[in-house]
C-alpha cells in the first residue's frame, strides 16, 4: 500500500474546552524528511488522498474509535472523477471524517470544483477551507462554494501576541468570513494563553464560538490515545449574531436596489417589527423603502446587535417592564423598568445565574417554551412571584417576534393592578376588536373581510379545522399588508383592514391577491367577501360603509353561482 511506512497523528480540535473532532496528520518515519515536500512528489494527488482516506478509515476501526476526524487532501482531487467516485462508494463512513481542502491555487476548473462539492454535501459529507488568509489567495475559492468550515492559516494566529497589527487582521478577517458565508469558522495555532485571550475577545466582539486547535490544548496523538467524541451538528453563529444578521438585512436592501421592487417592502420591514426606524407608512413604497435604508445605515455600526436594534423601540420606555429572550432562553434584552426592579441586568447572565438569584425562573422559560412549541403567536397569562417573602401577581404577555429569521420571545410585564395588556387575539395574532376604541381617523381607508362558506367548514370538519383555517386567513392577510397597517379579528369570521395604502385600486389589487391564496390554501373551500371604502371623518362610519360593500360583493357572487 502507498503508505505502508507512514503513520498518522491526530490533534484534537476543541470547542468549549471539550474535543468535538481531530485533525488527521501524516508522520514519517524519517523526521528530516519535510512533510509538504514529500506531498509534492506525487503527481497523482487523487491517488494519493484516496489512500489517506483508506489508511485513517482503517486506524479509527481497527482501534474501534467513535471519533470525527478531518483529512488534508488537494483541491486537485475534487476535479477527479475517480476520486469522486470512491469518496461516493463509501458515504456510510462520511460520520468518521471531513474534508479539509488544501494547495487552493491548482484548480483551474472550479465550476466542476464546486459541483462536486455540492453533490458529496447532499450526501452528508462536511467539506473545509483550509489555510484561509494565506496570502489572500483563496477569497475567490470562499465566494465560490459553500464550505461548512472555514480554517484560518495559523501564521496569523501566531503573529497577533506581537502585532496589534496582524491581531486587526485576524479581526478583520473573521468579519469578512461571517459575512460572506454561513462557514463556521477554525482557528489554528492557539499556542499560547496570551493566543486563547485574544481570541477570546475577537469572539465576544462578534458573539461568536469559533473551533479552537493548537498546542496549548494538545500536541498530536496517537490513535489510540483519542477519546470518543460524537459528532454534533454545531451552531457557531448565535441567533443575534451581528454579521449574519446585519448581512441578511444589507442583501434585501441590495436585492430591493438592483431589483427596482418596491413592491416588496414587507420583506425589509419585516426587520424591524416594532418600527424603530419611525417610518412614515402613509408615503409611497420607494418612499418608505428610501427612509428605511436611511435609518438602517444611520442606526447601524460594527458593534450592532439585535438587542440594542430592538430595544431602540418604545419597549425601553415602555409603562411596563419588558424582556426578550431567544429560543434557548438566553436574555437579549431587558428594559430599565425590569432592571429596576429586579435589582440587576439579566443580560450577559447564564441561565443557571438568573435561576439562582431569581427563584421561580423556570417557570418563565416553561412559559416561553409553551408559546414558541404552539401555533399562537401571543401567550397572555398571570404569573405569581415571590417578592422579599411576599406574592405578587403579575399579568403577563409573550409574543412571538420574527427578527430576519430568527425567533425571539417578547414578554411585557404588568402589575395585575394595572394591566394593560395588548389586545391581541391570540388565535390569528391580529388585533383584537377592543382596537377599535383606539382612534383610527388617521388612517386612509378600511375594507370589511368575511369567509365565505367558513360555517361548512365549522359544521362538517369541526372548529378545531376552522380555527386552522381562520389561522391561514390571517396569516396570508399579514403576509400582504405592511406593519404600518392595522388587522383586527372583528369577531368569528370577520376581519378588518386599516390601511394608508396608495390607492382604493391598489387595496382592491391587493385583497383579490389575498383571495387567491385562501382558495389555494383551502383547496377552494373558502374564499372572501370584501368591501373597502375611504375613512372621511369617522372610521366607525366608515366600517358601516365597508360592511354593506362586503354583503353586496357575497350577495353578488351567490347570485352568479346560483345563475351559473
Amino acid at each position: 500500500m502507498l503508505l505502508r511506512s507512514k503513520y498518522f497523528q491526530y490533534q484534537p480540535i476543541y470547542h468549549k474546552n471539550k474535543a468535538v473532532a481531530y485533525e488527521a496528520l501524516l508522520r514519517l518515519p524519517d523526521k528530516n524528511v519535510n512533510i509538504e515536500n514529500f506531498v509534492q512528489t506525487y503527481v497523482n494527488k487523487g491517488y494519493f488522498d484516496l489512500n489517506v482516506i483508506t489508511h485513517v478509515l482503517s486506524d479509527i476501526k481497527r482501534h474501534n474509535k467513535q471519533v470525527y476526524v478531518s483529512i488534508n487532501i488537494s483541491s486537485t482531487s475534487l476535479v477527479d472523477d475517480e476520486f469522486i467516485a470512491y469518496l461516493l462508494s463509501i458515504k456510510e463512513d462520511f460520520k468518521y471524517f471531513y474534508l479539509e481542502i488544501t494547495e487552493h491555487d491548482n484548480v483551474e476548473d472550479i465550476e466542476k470544483m464546486k459541483e462536486n462539492c455540492q453533490i458529496l454535501q447532499k450526501n452528508g459529507l462536511k467539506i473545509a477551507l483550509d489555510d484561509y488568509g494565506k496570502g489572500y489567495s483563496n477569497t475567490d475559492m470562499l465566494l465560490s462554494i459553500d464550505f461548512d468550515y472555514v480554517k484560518i492559516d495559523k501564521l496569523l494566529t501566531n503573529k497577533i501576541e506581537t502585532s496589534f497589527f496582524s491581531y486587526k487582521l485576524l479581526e478583520s478577517i473573521v468579519s469578512d468570513i461571517s459575512s460572506l458565508t454561513n462557514s463556521l469558522i477554525v482557528i489554528e495555532g492557539i499556542e499560547s494563553e496570551k493566543n486563547l485571550q485574544l481570541i477570546k475577545n475577537i469572539e465576544r466582539k462578534y458573539n461568536v464560538n469559533f473551533l479552537h486547535q493548537g498546542y496549548y490544548y494538545s500536541k498530536p496523538l496517537s490513535i489510540s490515545a483519542l477519546q470518543n467524541n460524537e459528532r454534533i451538528e454545531y451552531d457557531f453563529k448565535k441567533l443575534d449574531n451581528i454579521s449574519s444578521f446585519y448581512n441578511e438585512v444589507e442583501q434585501k436592501i441590495y436585492n430591493t436596489i438592483c431589483n427596482n421592487d418596491f413592491d416588496n417592502v414587507n420583506e425589509l420591514l419585516r426587520f424591524d417589527p416594532f418600527n424603530t426606524f419611525k417610518i412614515n407608512y402613509k408615503q409611497s413604497n420607494k418612499e418608505i423603502v428610501s427612509n428605511f435604508i436611511s435609518a438602517f445605515y444611520h442606526n447601524s455600526n460594527t458593534s450592532f446587535d439585535i438587542g440594542n436594534f430592538l430595544a431602540n423601540a418604545m419597549i425601553n420606555n415602555a409603562e411596563c417592564m419588558v424582556i426578550i429572550r431567544d429560543i434557548n432562553g438566553e436574555v437579549i434584552f431587558n428594559n430599565k423598568k425590569h432592571i429596576q426592579f429586579y435589582g440587576f441586568d439579566l443580560v450577559g447572565h447564564s441561565i443557571d445565574e438568573i435561576k439562582e438569584t431569581l427563584p421561580g425562573y423556570d417557570a418563565c422559560l416553561q412559559a416561553d417554551l409553551e408559546l414558541i412549541e404552539s401555533d399562537n403567536i401571543v401567550l397572555s397569562k398571570e404569573e405569581v412571584v415571590l417578592i422579599n417573602g411576599e406574592e405578587k401577581t403579575f399579568v403577563t404577555q409573550r409574543n412571538k417576534v420574527i427578527c430576519g429569521d430568527n425567533l425571539f420571545v417578547m414578554t411585557s410585564v404588568y402589575d395585575k393592578d394595572d394591566a394593560k395588556v395588548e389586545k391581541i387575539d391570540s388565535l390569528t395574532s391580529c388585533y383584537t376588536r377592543d382596537h377599535l376604541s383606539d382612534d383610527l381617523n388617521d388612517y386612509q381607508y378600511v375594507a370589511f373581510i368575511d369567509l365565505n362558506n367558513f360555517k361548512y367548514i365549522n359544521d362538517n370538519y369541526g372548529h378545531e379545522k376552522g380555527d386552522d383555517v381562520l389561522k391561514v386567513t390571517a396569516e396570508i392577510i399579514q403576509k400582504h399588508f405592511r406593519y404600518g397597517d392595522i388587522v383586527i379579528r372583528l369577531g368569528g369570521d370577520e376581519f378588518l383592514i386599516f390601511s394608508n395604502i396608495e390607492s382604493h385600486e391598489k387595496f382592491d389589487k391587493r385583497l383579490a391577491q389575498v383571495n387567491h391564496e385562501i382558495e389555494i390554501a383551502t383547496k377552494n373551500f373558502v374564499s372572501i367577501a370584501y368591501g373597502v371604502t375611504n375613512i372621511e371623518h369617522d372610521y366607525q362610519e366608515a366600517i358601516v360603509t365597508a360592511d354593506q360593500l362586503m354583503y353586496k360583493q357575497k350577495y353578488d357572487r351567490k347570485n352568479t353561482l346560483v345563475n351559473a
